[in-house]
């Protein structure tokens, strides 16, 4: 499910009603993984994975796109009766959100022209 916004106030009322609900979704799943205790999967699992990047446009479609892309390579053609052995059903949440607005240029660093 892919969540996007324009710039209509209902538009941005149902992107948020529709996060909220995946976040909790996502909560749920994270808590009944956890809840079951030992699995053979703990050296894979990454229950949630933040952190903040300096990205320029380009770079950030690239994540996207490479992210988007395997999961796509993964999901293609797979249901519970068409999977390969040993596969269970993961969940993933992913969102890549800019946290300042554009730069006119003027921020970028020496090193980074």
């Amino acid at each position: 499910m892919n969540i996007e916004s324009s710039e209509a106030t209902g538009s941005r009322a149902a992107v948020r009603t529709v996060l909220a609900a995946e976040l909790q979704a996502a909560e749920r799943d994270l808590e009944g993984y956890l809840a079951a205790g030992s699995d053979p999967w703990e050296a894979v699992f990454r229950g949630l994975s933040r952190g903040r990047l300096w990205l320029t446009q380009e770079e950030a479609r690239d994540v996207t796109e490479t992210l988007e892309g395997k999961i796509e390579q993964y999901a293609k053609g797979r249901s519970a009766a068409r999977r390969p052995r040993g596969a269970r059903r993961a969940s993933f949440t992913w969102s890549l959100v800019p946290l300042e607005p554009p730069m006119d240029g003027a921020g970028a660093s020496a090193e980074f022209p």
